[in-house]
């Protein structure tokens, strides 16, 4: 385990300089108003909040209506809506199939085992194939293009699977269990490049396969056929709302505090409980969202900085609403000094006890961000966990990621890292700790006014080479 970076001495001194916030109007967040907040978002009449879905839609009502009752400035095209005209792909798999040559043997997939995401379809022949490990950070993808990269899959690799999809490579090939919603709909932004199709297969012997190779250049061939998806135009919204800063010139520069609200929506296939309400994913974030706004919009004096809370759409489907703004920022991104991303914030009941009183920020050596949430957490008893090989194994999972490809010093805080009902349907609001919660919001408040009031920005950490890719 690499030696953790604990100080950076410009920004530290900068740190030590900054006032104490005005903590006179944290006392508002309270365990009543998240809980308010946060039951109505994960309630069942907003059947999960799918992207799209009318739930969604109203999610994004309400959480207008309270940044307007915080009296944020609407920062959207519409209000306080960014709006993203998409176009919704229902994937095709009839006519699909998959063929895998190696030496003598060929291994075949039929339709029925095979989820795909092709945004405009594939027909390839004798494609030739490369073995990658997603685990591994910062994939070098020269000489890639045009072939077939295969891998094992699992959720450590999301961020590697998204490079790989701007690589060039003609295909992803991922075998294993078929993804839960391997036919849903799924949002594209026509404006984005076309990313790279991807093609889940399940079968044993591909896997078996697949696992015995060694990362590099393999001796099998692929044919694979994929029809193009059918498509129709979408509507999504991000929420927009900014808390114009006080410093005639630091206002001009900007803090993101973000969440995502959407969640994986209902399981039209199953019986009984088949709303994917999302609590803790991420209504929890949400409502922390909220209770930030309303507590630094209430307090005498705003802070110096400008804040922007912005709750995006489609993280659960590939980040959509984060990387929408960032490919459409309302507010400049050269001028965006951070992102502090809010996920998870009401669960404590981790394997292997509570987390009660911390709190745990992703790529915690990536910057010094870090240092602002270690002294908030010294103003309101809440303690930074820090554990560096979980902290940088989840950096890549969430809306932090958009900001931080853009070179803005951008992480993920939440309490646990892992809870029972993780992306299933019992995450319900009655299983929040909601004391914990607020502790922890106000100490995210606190963490907020510190990175608002600083005279100057984090920086990432040029010791780190996990940031390496992030720095500008």
């Amino acid at each position: 385990m690499r030696k953790r970076v604990t100080l950076f001495l410009a920004a530290s001194l900068l740190l030590a300089q900054a006032p104490r916030p005005d903590t006179r109007a944290l006392g508002a967040i309270t365990a009543g108003g998240l809980k308010g907040d946060l039951s109505f978002l994960a309630s069942d009449l907003l059947e999960g909040r799918g992207t799209p879905s009318r739930g969604q839609d109203i999610a994004a009502e309400f959480i207008a209506s309270r940044f307007r009752a915080a009296g944020l400035e609407p920062a959207g095209d519409d209000d306080y809506f960014q709006t993203a005209h998409m176009v919704l792909q229902r994937p095709r798999t009839e006519g699909a199939w998959l063929a895998v040559h190696h030496g003598k043997k060929t291994i075949t997939v039929s339709a029925d085992k095979i989820g795909a995401m092709a945004e405009g379809g594939l027909d390839i022949a004798g494609a030739a194939v490369v073995k990658v490990d997603l685990a591994a950070g910062n994939q070098d993808t020269t000489g890639l293009k045009g072939k077939v990269v295969v891998a094992g899959f699992g959720g450590a690799g999301s961020g590697g699977i998204r490079r790989l999809q701007q690589s060039g490579v003609a295909m992803i090939l991922l075998p294993g269990r078929l993804p839960m919603r391997r036919m849903a709909p799924r949002p594209l932004d026509p404006s984005r490049p076309k990313s790279a199709p991807m093609m889940f297969a399940d079968d044993d012997a591909l896997r078996t396969l697949v696992n015995e190779l060694p990362p590099g250049p393999a001796s099998i061939t692929v044919d694979a056929k994929l029809p193009r998806p059918e498509e129709t135009p979408v509507k999504l919204r991000n929420v927009v709302g900014v808390l114009r800063g006080s410093d005639p010139v630091l206002r001009e520069s900007f803090v993101i505090v973000s969440a995502h609200y959407d969640h994986l929506g209902v399981d039209s296939s199953g019986s009984g409980d088949t709303i994917y309400n999302g609590a803790n994913d991420d209504a929890s974030g949400t409502a922390s969202l909220i209770g930030i706004a309303q507590a630094l919009s209430a307090l005498p004096a705003r802070p110096r900085r400008s804040v922007v809370f912005l709750a995006v759409f489609g993280e659960e489907l590939g980040l959509l609403g984060s990387r929408y703004y960032a490919d459409h920022p309302v507010l400049p991104l050269a001028k965006t000094v951070a992102d502090l991303n809010l996920e998870q914030t009401g669960r404590t009941d981790e394997q292997g006890g509570p987390v009660l009183k911390r709190i745990r920020i992703t790529g915690e050596d990536y910057s010094d961000v870090v240092k602002t949430l270690d002294r908030a957490g010294e103003l309101t008893g809440v303690r930074v966990d820090h554990e560096p090989q979980r902290s940088d194994d989840y950096f890549a999972r969430s809306d932090n990621l958009t900001f931080a490809e853009r070179g803005i010093p951008a992480h993920t805080v939440c309490v646990a890292y892992t809870y029972p009902d993780y992306h299933g349907v019992g995450d319900h609001w009655d299983k929040i700790d909601y004391e914990n919660m607020a502790a922890v919001t106000r100490t995210l408040a606190e963490a907020v006014l510190l990175l608002a009031d600083a005279p100057e920005g984090p920086h990432w950490n040029r010791d780190n080479p996990g940031a390496l890719r992030y720095r500008r």
